[in-house]
């Protein structure tokens, strides 16, 4: 758990050594920070830690790095991946210590209020005034300010929700885009029937805890209000209400279409599922869009996207986001340089380079909207109402 570590001690230590020491072994990299070397007239070396170790995902990152080092000849920042598994273990180990981390992708909203609350992030209130106006108030309450009212994190990926199909399995079978969940289980049936089995209707990726749970939060957000979802985050509603439970049954609905080795898929794994015809339907976020575009599919000519199923009409419309955010460490040895490379991804220019490279979706409202693809569109604007 990142958050109960609040001291480096000697085994802390030993374990760290390990783990870069696998990591090296496994092709990721060491986390740096380097001062610079003699005859270098470059003042600082930061480096970023993400888990973006492939992909538009992992290109879109390092447009931003490129962009940056080129305006700034007095900084270097580089970008090091690591897989899943090393980064929050090296992650959770660096910020309790003083170790110089500098800067690290993170999840925006309470993900990174608890960072807060235990002084791990560096605030960067003094650019902020710069560029607040190019993001609108809700993107800055939910996404980067901190209860204290300073901003801590800037977002590179606002990520909402939907149902992505393959258009040609959905084609194949007369099936039309499920609006309702009741449609939804029907297209699951009906796949799974007339493919004589060949074809799984449905996936829940399960490799790793979070990709079921943000299917879940997607279900529950149209089985309940916001304002008792919000209970349900800060402990003044139960987990054991019925309505929770009422969702879950309905979550269940979907079990028998499921792949049956779906412990075994991540989110790469699960692309494939859906590339190569074995699975035809997964509530997800627009990392499905870029990555089945990777995977050489088209949008809208391969795959698609749909709001997710109403599963109770007056919740209709109801949309969870989280996003994917850059945190500077309060340990920095450049505090400055980490806020000027913050104040440069929170730019315009910068959110149009990373949202266009990632097919992502931006939280910046000045962006210009052409650089949308048609399903980026479709979110977009459903999000505007």
């Amino acid at each position: 758990n990142i958050l109960n570590k609040k001291a480096l001690t000697q085994m802390q230590t030993i374990i760290l050594i390990v783990v870069i020491a696998v990591a090296a072994v496994a092709g990721t990299y060491v986390v740096t920070t380097q001062l610079a070397g003699p005859g270098d007239d470059r003042v600082a070396r930061l480096t970023l830690i993400t888990e973006q170790t492939s992909g538009s995902l992992k290109d879109a990152i390092e447009v931003l790095i490129t962009m940056f080092n080129e305006a700034n000849p007095d900084v270097v920042v580089t970008h090091q991946p690591m897989d899943h598994v090393s980064f929050n273990t090296v992650l959770s180990i660096w910020l309790s210590s003083d170790a110089a981390l500098d800067l690290h992708q993170w999840f925006g909203g309470a993900r990174t209020q608890e960072l807060v609350d235990l002084g791990y992030c560096l605030d960067y209130a003094e650019v902020f005034e710069g560029f607040k106006d190019e993001w609108p108030e809700g993107v800055q309450t939910g996404h980067m300010l901190a209860d204290d009212g300073k901003p801590y994190s800037i977002p590179t990926i606002i990520h909402t929700y939907g149902l992505y199909y393959m258009t040609d399995i959905l084609n194949e079978y007369n099936v039309s885009p499920p609006q309702t969940w009741d449609e939804l289980v029907a297209a699951c049936e009906t796949i799974w029937t007339e493919s004589n089995g060949e074809v799984y209707p449905f996936q829940v990726p399960s490799k790793f805890p979070w990709l079921p749970d943000l299917q879940f939060t997607a279900i529950l957000s149209q089985s309940v209000s916001p304002a008792f979802f919000n209970g349900l985050l800060d402990g003044s509603e139960s987990w054991q209400d019925p309505r929770v439970l009422a969702a879950f049954e309905r979550y269940a609905e979907l079990v028998p279409y499921l792949p049956p080795y779906h412990t075994e898929l991540g989110e790469f794994e699960g692309t494939q599922e859906l590339a190569e015809g074995r699975v035809a339907m997964e509530i997800s976020g627009p990392w499905r869009s870029s990555m089945l575009k990777d995977a050489g599919k088209t949008a809208v000519v391969d795959f698609d996207w749909v709001p997710i199923p109403t599963i109770l009409p007056e919740f209709s419309g109801t949309m969870p986001t989280h996003s994917d955010v850059i945190v500077a460490n309060i340990h920095t040895q450049y505090p400055d340089e980490c806020r000027r490379f913050i104040e440069f991804i929170a730019s315009t220019e910068a959110q149009e380079a990373y949202t266009a490279t990632a097919s992502s979706i931006s939280g910046n409202s000045d962006i210009d909207t052409s650089i949308y693809d048609a399903i980026q569109s479709k979110i977009v604007n459903y999000m505007a109402g």
